[in-house]
């Protein structure tokens, strides 16, 4: 950080009860140093800050720069301390006000939220506070309550907001998207203000409003229900028929996927499983809808001799934004034969 430095001239037993080093909102760690210049009752520090910058201390004390001097205001200081330049002239003393960004109103979700899918968000930011703010950045959230916490789901998009002055209020609408990892269920919707926290304030409890209703989260859930079993064998080569059934177990629509078919030493998907020859097509799905046909499959010439299972697996291709409900996401695609096929040369 580039940081200029300046001289203040405060009182040394008023500043003796508090800090001497302190960090601004970026996480950088700044201080103010006794200069060892002792004039009366008052001492000279050297002051590191960004010109215009207020540095939080430990309690509500705060530390304004002004151009290239301060002033320092304690907790309860109806007027700040007089302030100094660096030659010694006063600076203009300044009464310091609070910034404070608060959302205020957030329209309700649609009923259904589908992910990945894109719907409209109003909402207001206020400056609820007594000084201007700069621009900032209110972004918005899926929660299972009203109030923000770390499980709560971000949600894709987000609104700039321009530099409100004192009680300035601005309202915006934007897209904002359910993202493939969200969980199906009921949420509310939120919005908060300068959520990535640019913004030093006085109170950043408020910056977060609920909806007044909640929302749910569908999305389609492809799983192979059944499989029919291989031959007892199969040369390199042959080919055989596999009938399974594909079934849509979640809350929304599925537009149309394809289903393909593995050799598998276990039960379980990997990436050493060898995909058979064949596929098909089981078009598209209302929720609760299932699609059962037969395919014909080959061995591919490349396959290891010894016994395999058969994997069916749904949506193989990837082709459907499917549900993370319970966190299965696209874990629960594939079911395996009961009875293994021995590969022959």
């Amino acid at each position: 950080m580039n940081a200029d430095s300046m001289k203040l001239r405060l009182s040394a037993g008023t500043w003796s009860t508090f800090c001497s080093s302190f960090r601004d909102p970026d996480g950088a760690f700044l201080k103010l140093t006794p200069g060892g210049d002792y004039d009366g009752d008052y001492a000279w520090h050297t002051f590191y800050a960004l010109p215009g910058r207020r540095i939080a201390l430990d309690g509500n004390e705060t530390i304004c720069a002004v151009g290239w001097g301060g002033y320092w205001q304690g907790p309860n200081s109806a007027e700040p301390l007089h302030a100094y330049s660096g030659d010694g002239s006063d600076l203009q003393v300044m009464t310091l006000g609070d910034r404070d960004l608060a959302a205020i109103s957030v329209s309700n979700p649609p009923a259904v939220m589908l992910l990945n899918q894109g719907f409209s968000v109003t909402d207001t930011t206020k400056n609820v506070g007594g000084i201007a703010v700069p621009a900032s950045t209110t972004r918005y959230y899926l929660s299972t309550d009203t109030v923000k916490s770390s499980s709560d789901v971000l949600l894709g998009g987000s609104r700039s907001v321009v530099a409100l002055a004192a009680s300035q209020a601005k309202t915006g609408t934007k897209t904002a998207k359910a993202p493939v990892s969200a969980q199906a269920g009921v949420y509310y919707l939120l919005a908060c203000a300068d959520d990535r926290k640019v913004i030093p304030e006085s109170d950043e409890t408020n910056n977060c409003v609920a909806s007044a209703s909640t929302g749910e989260v569908r999305a389609p859930d492809l799983v192979v229900t059944s499989v029919s079993d291989p031959p007892a064998s199969a040369a390199l080569g042959s080919t055989f028929s596999l009938t399974d059934t594909t079934l849509n177990q979640g809350g929304a629509d599925a537009v149309s996927s394809t289903t393909r078919f593995y050799l598998s030493t276990d039960k379980k998907k990997s990436g050493t499983d060898k995909l058979l020859g064949g596929s098909r097509v089981a078009g598209a799905l209302a929720a609760g809808a299932s699609s059962s046909d037969e395919t014909v499959v080959t061995v591919p010439l490349t396959t290891v001799v010894r016994q395999y299972y058969v994997l069916a697996c749904a949506d193989d291709l990837r082709q459907v934004v499917e549900s993370n409900a319970a966190g299965t996401g696209e874990k629960n695609n594939c079911v395996a034969s009961a009875a293994k096929v021995t590969i022959t040369p």
